[in-house]
């Protein structure tokens, strides 16, 4: 059942929280901040080892800073677990289990959890649970600053699409599915949908709303430019990749509605959001500690059933360089960089022509695989290179990805080769992991 009160509860505390002065708003996120890791030092007993190290204890924890801790990362995390996560009824071997047998991200785990996953944009893929209530903290500050409910709202419920990663347990769904649905009638299409379908659901469904991912909007800029994607939005959501100037532009061109750009990740959802009439992204500095200098490291303040505390990821974020505090007390980004990954190109089964969407390739999952990256070759040919354990791995990625080819129509028109290897290098001229490449003739 969803927790309700703690819902409302988080409604009513955002309200309180958006009435302070950015000094009171930086004590509170400070006092979260010392919680979190004096909770962390005493129910992980990786935290207690590393801060150990750190000289960070239970007694000096009320005096420590958010530079004064320890960076840690992806791999990291995954490769101490059980002895991150605070809950012992999760095991990192039977999550992963678990995420390749069951698909629906409506499940909640042990009824509880949600059990959250990705690859993200380095090929490593990442298991990170979270309780109800927990994602109802979150949900309820959405609510209070982002979605303001109307009494019209209510009575007269809006269409929304969501067109994303809807095919497994991916931050963005699952959040959708736990949310409490008073104000909407929600669509979910999936992006390894034929697009010829995408088109046809969203032209029934004739939303009011569209959110996905900032390059499948840009696919849906095109498709209604060119007559036939038929659907008169009033908001149009981004996330998940760069809003670029020139995709905004398209988008604008094909719906006359500028979108508005949001910055979540399967470690935190919602960190910063575009607020309406704003045009920076406001960080919830009472949910998230956003670190863009030198590399952008987050931690959630929220999160006690696995805790994320000066997480380094690759995404790129330019803050506000004269901040208006006096005006929105919140850190201001100005923009979400990050890195764009290029999709692969396809026929399908039928001899039409389309693409297999990035967000699936990032969020590609098979139990028993470490790192991957993806080949575009000649001839519909694609190449997946997978590094990871098990005798049988070979075949538990070629049954994933004709999983994949199957929603996509494609399962009989594209060649899949797996190629076992013992590790994926770095692009030696930016020194950066590439997560699609293309194979020229």
């Amino acid at each position: 059942m969803f927790p309700y009160l703690t819902f409302f509860r988080s409604f009513l505390d955002c309200a309180k929280v958006n009435k302070m002065k950015r000094p009171e708003l930086m004590a509170l996120q400070l006092a979260r901040l010392r919680t979190m890791v004096a909770f962390a030092i005493d129910h992980c007993p990786f935290y207690a080892e590393l801060y150990k190290k750190a000289g960070i204890t239970k007694e000096n924890v009320n005096s420590i800073h958010i530079g004064d801790l320890p960076v840690v990362n992806k791999k990291i995390l995954m490769d101490n677990f059980d002895r991150v996560v605070t809950d012992k009824r999760l095991k990192y071997a039977e999550l992963q289990k678990y995420i390749a047998e069951n698909h629906d991200p409506a499940h909640n785990y042990l009824g509880t959890f949600k059990i959250l996953h990705t690859s993200g944009t380095t090929g490593t893929p990442g298991i990170f649970p979270i309780t109800l209530k927990e994602m109802a903290i979150i949900l309820g500050a959405m609510i209070n600053r982002v979605a303001p409910v109307s009494p019209m709202n209510v009575f007269n419920k809006m269409r929304m699409t969501y067109y994303a990663a809807v095919h497994g347990h991916f931050i963005g769904v699952a959040y959708l599915m736990t949310a409490p649905k008073l104000t909407m009638k929600v669509q979910t299409i999936s992006i390894l949908d034929p697009l010829s379908k995408v088109v046809e659901h969203m032209n029934r469904f004739q939303p009011e709303e569209v959110s996905g991912y900032a390059s499948s909007m840009e696919i849906l800029a095109k498709e209604k430019m060119e007559g036939r994607l038929k659907i008169h939005p009033k908001r149009i959501v981004c996330g998940g990749d760069p809003l670029f100037d020139l995709r905004r532009r398209k988008i604008i061109e094909a719906f006359g509605v500028n979108p508005s750009d949001s910055y979540s990740m399967t470690e935190g959802f919602g960190i910063a959001n575009q607020i309406y009439g704003y045009k920076h992204l406001t960080v919830f500095d009472d949910l998230y500690v956003l670190e863009v200098e030198p590399k952008t490291r987050v931690t959630n303040l929220t999160n006690f059933t696995f805790p994320i505390i000066r997480y380094e990821n690759e995404d790129i974020l330019r803050v506000v360089e004269s901040p208006l505090y006096d005006q929105d007390p919140f850190t201001q980004i100005e923009r979400v960089e990050g890195r764009d990954i290029d999709s692969v190109d396809i026929i399908n089964n039928d001899g039409e022509k389309d693409m297999i969407h990035s967000a699936a390739l990032v969020e590609f999952y098979a139990e028993g695989v470490e790192k991957f990256q993806f080949w575009e070759r000649p001839y519909n040919t694609l190449l997946v290179r997978v590094v990871g354990k098990g005798a049988d791995l070979r075949n538990r990625v070629l049954l994933a990805m004709v999983k994949l080819l199957k929603q996509k129509n494609a399962d009989k028109s594209v060649v899949v080769d797996i190629e076992i290897v013992d590790d994926i290098a770095v692009d030696p001229k930016n020194g950066k992991f590439k997560l699609v490449n293309k194979m020229v003739k």
